[in-house]
């Protein structure tokens, strides 16, 4: 990699996290991709604009994150620009962030010079704006140092590692200071020339003090430029000859170096140490001790897989109970629905007749399209009373829309299903004992035909109080689809002695 730019700044220990997070984040942006989390100690990321690679590296010497960040030239797809950053910690609390940009050709052909900006890159001046970076005591930003700070003290510092720009006052628009500072955020210092005990500085020209500068020899280790060299613009010429010498004077951090060593070291020692202790054990017992390890794993994925098996079937069970208890509640809900349209239905039966006995409950019935009462069902109603009269009427309303239904084939399902569904007090059939030996006792005439009786409206138990037990016997003709009201007894008979 050529680079092109360098930065490397002290960096007070407690803002290591921080600048950590600073270059996850441009990182992550740069390159279009998110961070996985919970984040490994090395690894690779690609995004749409670029990859990254990163390695936290630990020893007895303290700790580093070490970030590389790469995406193709906009211009020259064979071009690829790289930022490695790196931030560190010491083991004597002393801590720092490193930044250097470079480029890198993926092909060897020669198709011409590659042009490019040395500019400040984005992430430096996040950095200078999120965390304590520092240079001769000096907090680093992207603006000029005020004049009323000792600039000569600044300028005499044995320990100023970056450039001390000195720029004169604006000639023509030229040169803007604070365009400047902001440009050459982290790589230099920028302040205007109005201190007396520093080189003057003529209007629209600017004096670079690069580090080690001696006011007793002030041509050695600096830069002048006057207004004719900074007159195409003093804020890219400037910043092009303070990137092109901290790109050849800023090595990559040696504490990175020195922290790679020794994590080298440390994963060398301990690869050693278990060759060592394999280089102790018998063989055959390590061997054995491996197959046994090996069969563990192999009972471990079997009961894994049985408990795959036995949670899949648990959740099927589960799938299928709540669609049962789905069916249920819709089940519930039609048989609510129903219920409220039959009381609305049955009470419109009800508001045309008076009904006070069971004479005038079957009467009211025999009106309806599909109900057909016998004589022999009037003969018993003339006979014996039931407390509940209306609601034998409401009953056999209920029947005749259930039977209009059938006529016009619009049941879909059993009519003892559809009768049960409406709530009705609904038995199929008459016992096998009373068909057999009580069979007279289930019939009556229709037309002067002679039909059987086995379904039935059961109202009450035998063993309640008279007036609130009764049997409906019906019979269910497939040629007209009408309900035969045929018998009303209080119950039927169903054993031989009768």
């Amino acid at each position: 990699m050529r680079v092109v730019y360098a930065m490397e700044n002290a960096l007070a220990t407690a803002d290591a996290p921080t600048a950590r997070a600073v270059v996850r984040r441009w990182a992550g942006e740069r390159v279009s991709a998110a961070w996985p989390q919970p984040l490994p100690a090395r690894g690779h990321l690609s995004g749409s604009d670029g990859e990254v690679n990163w390695a936290r590296i630990s020893s007895r010497s303290g700790d580093a994150f070490a970030c590389a960040v790469r995406w193709p030239d906009r211009d020259d797809p064979s071009v690829r620009w790289q930022l490695a950053s790196w931030v560190w910690t010491e083991i004597d609390c002393a801590a720092g962030v490193a930044v250097h940009l470079g480029v890198v050709a993926t092909s060897n052909d020669v198709a011409g010079p590659v042009r490019f900006d040395a500019a400040t890159p984005s992430l430096v001046a996040s950095l200078a704006k999120l965390v304590s970076c520092c240079d001769a005591g000096r907090r680093i930003d992207s603006h000029p140092i005020p004049a009323t700070q000792d600039l000569d003290r600044l300028a005499c510092d044995p320990n100023r590692r970056l450039p001390l720009v000195l720029v004169g006052s604006e000639l023509h628009g030229q040169p803007n200071v604070g365009e400047i500072a902001a440009a050459l955020v982290g790589a230099a210092h920028v302040a205007t020339a109005d201190d007396p005990r520093l080189p003057a500085v003529p209007a629209g020209c600017a004096r670079i003090l690069w580090a080690g500068w001696d006011p007793a020899v002030e041509s050695k280790h600096a830069t002048y430029y006057g207004a004719h060299a900074l007159s195409a613009g003093a804020t890219q010429t400037l910043t092009r000859t303070i990137a092109a010498a901290s790109a050849f004077r800023i090595p990559e951090p040696p504490f990175i170096a020195r922290l790679e060593r020794e994590a080298r070291r440390v994963e060398r020692a301990g690869f050693e140490q278990q060759l060592a202790e394999l280089a102790d054990k018998d063989p055959k017992a390590w061997f054995a001790a491996f197959e046994s390890e090996l069969a563990a794993a192999d009972d471990a994925r079997g009961a894994l897989a049985t408990e795959r098996a036995r949670s899949a079937a648990l959740e099927e069970a589960a799938a299928a109970a709540r669609d049962q208890v789905a069916w249920w509640e819709a089940s519930f809900d039609r048989a609510v629905d129903a219920a409220v349209e039959r009381r609305s239905r049955t009470d419109d039966v009800a508001a045309g007749a008076t009904v006070t006995n069971l004479t005038d409950a079957l009467e009211a019935a025999g009106n309806l399209e599909h109900i057909v009462v016998t004589d022999d069902a009037a003969n018993d109603a003339a006979h014996f009373t039931f407390a509940r009269p209306a609601e034998v009427l409401s009953d056999l309303a209920e029947l005749n829309l259930i039977a209009k239904r059938w006529a016009d084939s619009d049941l879909g399902e059993p009519f003892h299903f559809a009768a049960r569904a409406a709530g009705l007090p609904w038995r199929t059939a008459i016992s096998t004992t009373a068909a057999g030996v009580n069979r007279h006792c289930y019939t009556t005439t229709v037309d002067g035909v002679t039909v059987e009786l086995g379904p039935h409206l059961a109202y009450g138990s035998s063993g309640g109080a008279g007036d609130a037990v009764m049997r409906i016997y019906l019979r269910l003709d497939d040629t007209t689809h009408n309900v035969i009201v045929g018998r009303l007894m209080r119950h039927g008979r169903d054993t031989k002695s009768g």
